[in-house]
């Protein structure tokens, strides 16, 4: 995962519970690992359909339900279910639900590099915000 892209998502972006395209940033980032995961071949149309939408409502029920998700940006899901998908936090992607992608999550939000990335930014802001109170208007945004 690249820290600096982290960053530059979670200075910019609006946070996922915040965000009105929510659903559709999920139902994307769900159909895509389910496409990987060759699911869509298995079914019909409409049953993937009705599967995506169940997996979407169950996530975003978890997400607004759950304080760890707080600061979850909509583009970190992606990275979180490629990296989940890739094994980078353990082999669960042989059969994929609800549960999975929500492990997925829980991984990335606990994962080093997002905490590093998070920690960077928390510093960058307290800094903006020093630098206006001394006066210095035009501080530049420099990502590690």
């Amino acid at each position: 995962m690249d820290k600096e892209r982290i960053a530059r998502i979670i200075y910019k972006d609006v946070r996922l519970i915040e965000d009105p395209s929510a659903k559709a940033v999920l139902e994307k980032c769900v159909r895509r690992a389910y496409t990987f995961g060759s699911l869509h071949r298995n079914m019909k149309k409409q049953m993937f359909d009705d599967e995506v939408a169940m997996t979407v409502d169950a996530i975003l029920y978890d997400v607004n339900a759950d304080r760890r998700y707080q600061s979850l940006r909509s583009a970190e899901v992606e990275i979180a279910f490629l990296e989940g998908f890739r094994g980078t936090f353990g082999n669960d992607s042989t059969y994929l639900t609800p549960i999975t992608f929500i492990r997925w999550l829980e991984a990335y939000m606990v994962n080093e590099t997002r905490r590093s990335a998070m920690d960077w930014v928390s510093r960058e802001k307290e800094r903006q915000r020093q630098s206006k109170q001394a006066g210095n208007e035009g501080s530049e945004v420099v990502f590690a």
